[in-house]
């Protein structure tokens, strides 16, 4: 049997925070294994602080990246998985932070940190905070930081949260989780992040503040995001795909999977396969075939040729994450709009 020709299926790697909730622990299959409260559920890692091993192996993601055929061509490091991919249940707001971007890591520390929420649930009045509001400057938001009153919270984009949708956060960009939101978060493969502010919770080991760092990492060159609604492009038989996002390190779309669908693959890029939600789905790839329930996770590798999905029961909605070409720019992801066209192909979609 050949690993990088199957579907990977890995033990997930939970976190917990003084913000989690107990949505994690409650979804199927993870009872048993699950804290609670439960903040995170790293699904997909290669990140020292939770590297993914292999269910019911010994084998780790970075072994078998490291082994060739796993990532594809299109990753910025050959043999280097680049992304991480995680479950965030925020019973509480997160602070309020900023991560790096590519070009100011190197000079603030850590590593770069691009990252996108795809909503999966949210609570009533739930909001995702994302980017400083119009005309707040370096200087008035370190005077506000530094009179130490809560008037930060005053300074910030607030979106509400909508399931279903997305949110595009790049390196450089102040931004908080609002309570009640649980989120599939895909991001580059980086643990750095600089607090600006935590909502007045005393501060605890491992959760200080960084208010310098995190000056110098923001980008106040960067604008509001808003919330992005998938839009269908492609219809093969009864299913229906939709682009999600696209960045410079990532790209999502969207599978409504009502009837068995072959996808192609040609080297470029792995696949990485999430259940949104509706029923579960099986994974078929170097004739072998997992079942996945809601809300878990596979990796599909770049040298598996082709996988076959199918819904376990009447339909399914699939996240799938792959490698952008950077040989071209991605087209930013237009905002949530009622507009849904898009072309109807035949066949196996290949990417």
């Amino acid at each position: 049997m050949e690993p990088l020709l199957q579907p990977l299926v890995f033990n997930p790697v939970y976190k917990t925070s003084p913000w989690g909730g107990n949505r994690i622990a409650k979804l199927p299959g993870r009872s048993s294994s699950a804290p609670t409260p439960c903040s995170e559920s790293w699904e997909i890692s290669s990140h020292p602080a939770g590297v993914s091993v292999v269910k019911g192996d010994v084998l780790t993601l970075p072994e078998l990246a490291a082994c060739g055929g796993l990532v594809g061509r299109n990753a910025p490091v050959k043999d280097c998985f680049p992304l991480l991919f995680k479950l965030i249940d925020a019973a509480e707001n997160l602070s309020v932070q900023v991560h790096p971007n590519n070009e100011n890591a190197a000079r603030v520390g850590g590593l770069p940190k691009t990252e996108m929420w795809f909503v999966l649930a949210a609570e009533p009045g739930a909001f995702l905070y994302a980017g400083l509001k119009p005309g707040v400057t370096r200087a008035k938001l370190e005077r506000v930081l530094r009179s130490g009153n809560d008037s930060v919270a005053s300074l910030l984009n607030a979106v509400p949260a909508v399931p279903g949708t997305a949110l595009v956060i790049p390196g450089g960009l102040v931004h908080a989780l609002g309570a009640g939101c649980l989120v599939y978060e895909v991001q580059q493969s980086s643990d750095t992040t600089f607090r600006l502010y935590d909502w007045d919770r005393p501060p605890v080991a491992g959760r200080l503040l960084q208010t310098d760092k995190a000056l110098e990492a923001i980008d106040f060159s960067l604008g509001q995001p808003e919330l992005v609604e998938p839009s269908a492009v492609e219809t093969h038989g009864l299913n229906e795909w939709f682009r999600v996002a696209a960045t410079r390190y990532f790209e999502l779309r969207k599978l409504r999977l009502f009837a068995p669908e072959t996808v192609r693959l040609r080297g470029d890029t792995f696949h990485a396969l999430f259940v949104e939600k509706s029923g579960g789905v099986r994974v078929t790839a170097g004739g072998v075939s997992v079942e996945l329930g809601r809300r878990t996770s596979c990796l599909i590798p770049a040298d598996a040729g082709s996988y076959t999905v199918e819904p376990l029961g009447a339909k399914s909605n699939l996240l799938v994450t792959s490698l952008p070409d950077n040989r071209v720019q991605p087209v930013a992801p237009s905002p949530a709009a009622g507009g849904r066209s898009g072309s109807k192909t035949k066949g196996g979609r290949r990417v």
